[in-house]
Order: C-alpha cells, then sequence, then structure tokens
C-alpha cells in the first residue's frame, strides 16, 4: 500500500513542478485569453443558439449544451480527485455542497446558454483564485478571506460586464438575472478552488 501512495504522490507532484514553471505572466496572459473568449462566447451564443434550433431543433441543442456541462464538470471533478486524498473532512464537505449546488443550478437553468453560465465562470473563478493566490505567496501571502474576495470581486465584475456587452448584440438584453447567476457561479467555483488550493498547499502527512 505504501508503495501505490508513494507513486499517487508522484503523480501530484509531477503535476504541481509542471504547473509552478508556468510564469505569472505567462498564466495571467492564459486567463486573459480566457476572459476574452468567456465573453464573446457568451455574447454571441444566442444568435448562434437560434440558428442551432432552426436548423437541428431544441432537443438537439439541449444534447448538446448537456454534453458540454457534463465534459467541464468531470474535467474539474478530475483535478478534484487528484488532491481530494489531501483535503480535510472539513474541505471535502464544502467541495461536495459546490458540486451538488451546481449540478442544481444547472438543472434549474433556464435555457442551455445558462447552464453553460455555471460552468464557464466557474472556471473563471478557480483560474483568478489560484493567480491571486500564487502572487500573494511570492509575495509573502495573505488570508484566505482576501484572495476570495479579490477573486469574487473580479469575477463578479466580469459577470457584470458579460451582461452590458448584451445590449450592443441584436435580440440580446441586459438581465440582472444573468448577472445573479454568474455571481452564484463565481461563488460555487470558489467553493472548490478554495479548499483544493489549501489541500495542495498542506504538506501531506
Amino acid at each position: 500500500m505504501s508503495g501505490i501512495g508513494e507513486r499517487v504522490a508522484g503523480k501530484r507532484g509531477a503535476v504541481s513542478v509542471s504547473l509552478s514553471k508556468v510564469t505569472a505572466r505567462q498564466y495571467w496572459w492564459g486567463v486573459t485569453l480566457y476572459i476574452v473568449v468567456l465573453l464573446l462566447s457568451q455574447s454571441m451564443m444566442g444568435l448562434g443558439i437560434d440558428k442551432f434550433k432552426e436548423l437541428w431543433g431544441v432537443s438537439a441543442l439541449e444534447v448538446v449544451s448537456y454534453s458540454i456541462v457534463v465534459l467541464g464538470a468531470a474535467g474539474v471533478g478530475w483535478a478534484v480527485w487528484k488532491v481530494l486524498a489531501r483535503c480535510t473532512t472539513g474541505e471535502r464537505v464544502w467541495i461536495l455542497i459546490a458540486l451538488v449546488a451546481y449540478g442544481i443550478g444547472t438543472w434549474a437553468a433556464r435555457s442551455p446558454q445558462e447552464r453553460l453560465h455555471y460552468l464557464g465562470y466557474g472556471l473563471l473563478a478557480i483560474l483568478l483564485h489560484r493567480g491571486f493566490a500564487r502572487s500573494h505567496t511570492k509575495s509573502g501571502g495573505r488570508s484566505t478571506l482576501v484572495l476570495v474576495s479579490g477573486a469574487l470581486l473580479v469575477g463578479s465584475s466580469i459577470g457584470f460586464l458579460d451582461e452590458l456587452l448584451q445590449i450592443v448584440w441584436p435580440r440580446r438584453y441586459f438581465d440582472w438575472a444573468d448577472v445573479g447567476m454568474n455571481i452564484v457561479a463565481v461563488a460555487l467555483g470558489l467553493l472548490v478552488a478554495v479548499p483544493t488550493w489549501s489541500a495542495l498547499n498542506r504538506e501531506p502527512s
């Protein structure tokens, strides 16, 4: 059993090492690119969705949206699984709450596009928290509350900007409900990001 544990720890260490080779500038350029793609995709998606429904129908659209959400959730779940053994019971509970809430929100979404909001902004929150945490660790460290507040503020602001951009597109409009959904998605993403980051930076017992 100890041999298996050592191999698993070695793989996790390899993942951490490869990520640590990415410089802060490279990381934030990647996050910026993700934000640009996120904003453009959310703004233009409505036009593409209308055309898709005309060609293939609503049922096909539902299948595609759920498939994207499931694939994204599977990717996040895989990453979480890699560090789950190092999480405390309390951290696992927070992650479970976030995943259950994510599933409920996705299921209750009013449209396929709203389902993708949860995925897109949840991933954004994880990226922002990791970037802030790396920067603050190198500069002497900050409290978890400061990191979470910063990631929540930036992620929520981007979600608000996302809705403002809807005004410039035909057949699109600003919706406070979507702003709230983006903020909830960011908060759920942070419920996953904080305990996993804490576990990654905790010395294995």
